[in-house]
């Protein structure tokens, strides 16, 4: 309610209704592709042909977007803004950000409501401390990001190695830790790198475009944002499950086979059961498997930090530079102002 009554509409008068279905089309497909490869792999083995299809034609189908998108006039995703280095690299670093952050906390709920036994109320209760930091963090961050200027790239690398950090604490996890111990140091250390850089790499992408682009640019990094976000839990969970289905049959090889695919199909969903040997396998075989994963978002958060380290100009230098290479357009309506209400 409050939107509607006090923040004013405005739009590009003269961009068309239609949408970009073509655009849309090849850029859903062939991410629904390469998504659908990642999570099948596993079980059909990735040199399944289909999965190699797969494979094959979802980034042939991204490759072909990005050149139909280069002869519309209102593209779905306008890949000249691309041309800008800070753009790209703060486009870059939100997707590898997404990808270790958001892609991991599904797999890290499980862990918590599977393996420790919370409840499903108790897991949610269990991120608020990360959750805390983040509201608190975002508006300052914010506003420390437009005072750095050039320098706004200490805040993103800060926060993408204080996530590494959190990473790196959970490899230290064995079959007796607990919450206070396991998960809440390094959900403190998320929660600050969270609230540091999705504020700063916001301001990194809005300031590096035009405003006659800031539409399309906001757009284009929560698509990033997502892709991440999805790509990463397909990865997350492809190295677990195949951890798991590798690890815990050789533990069990002395057992009987059903027994053994039992346990294996419940150690793929962070369940330890059995008793015994059994159970003795299946909770250490998660804890690794778990353990594995925290490997890989050291790995990915690292990257992360690394790519904001080519997020350089000045706000205000790369705005005057962007708007004076944009393409002529018209003109955006005032943000503000009786003609642009609605």
């Amino acid at each position: 309610i409050a939107a509607v009554r006090f923040i004013p509409e405005s739009r590009d008068v003269n961009a068309p209704r239609s949408v970009d279905w073509v655009g849309a089309v090849m850029l859903a497909g062939g991410l629904a592709l390469v998504m659908f490869a990642l999570t099948q792999a596993n079980q059909s083995g990735w040199t399944a042909p289909y999965i190699l299809a797969c494979f094959v034609t979802g980034p042939a189908m991204i490759i072909g977007f990005v050149f139909y998108e280069l002869r519309q006039k209102y593209p779905l995703v306008d890949v000249r803004l691309f041309r800008n280095v800070t753009f790209t690299m703060a486009c870059v670093t939100s997707c590898l950000f997404a990808a270790a952050v958001f892609g991991s906390q599904p797999y890290t709920s499980l862990f918590m409501q599977n393996y420790l036994g919370f409840t499903p109320l108790q897991g949610g209760l269990a991120f608020i401390p990360a959750t805390a930091l983040v509201a608190l963090l975002q508006p300052f961050s914010g506003i420390i990001g437009q005072r750095l200027g050039s320098k706004l790239r200490i805040l993103i690398i800060t926060g993408s190695i204080s996530v590494a950090l959190s990473f790196v604490y959970l490899l230290r996890l064995d079959t007796d830790s607990g919450y206070l111990d396991g998960f809440l140091p390094p959900f403190l250390l998320r929660g600050l790198g969270i609230g540091l850089v999705l504020s700063s790499s916001s301001l990194a992408v809005m300031s590096s475009v035009p405003v006659a682009r800031a539409g399309l640019a906001s757009g284009t990094l929560t698509m990033f944002r997502q892709v991440g976000t999805a790509v990463g839990v397909a990865l997350f969970g492809a190295i677990f499950v195949h951890h798991v289905e590798t690890d815990v049959p050789n533990r069990l090889a002395t057992i009987d086979a059903a027994q053994s695919a039992a346990a294996t199909e419940a150690a793929s969903h962070f369940v330890p059961t059995g008793t015994g040997e059994v159970r003795a396998a299946t909770e250490e075989s998660i804890v690794d498997g778990f353990v594995l994963t925290a490997v890989f978002g050291v790995v990915v958060a690292g990257v992360a930090a690394t790519s904001a380290l080519f997020v350089r100009k000045s706000i205000t230098e790369s705005r005057t530079t962007s708007s004076s290479a944009a393409p002529s357009g018209p003109p955006v309506p005032a943000a503000a102002g009786g003609s642009d209400r609605s």
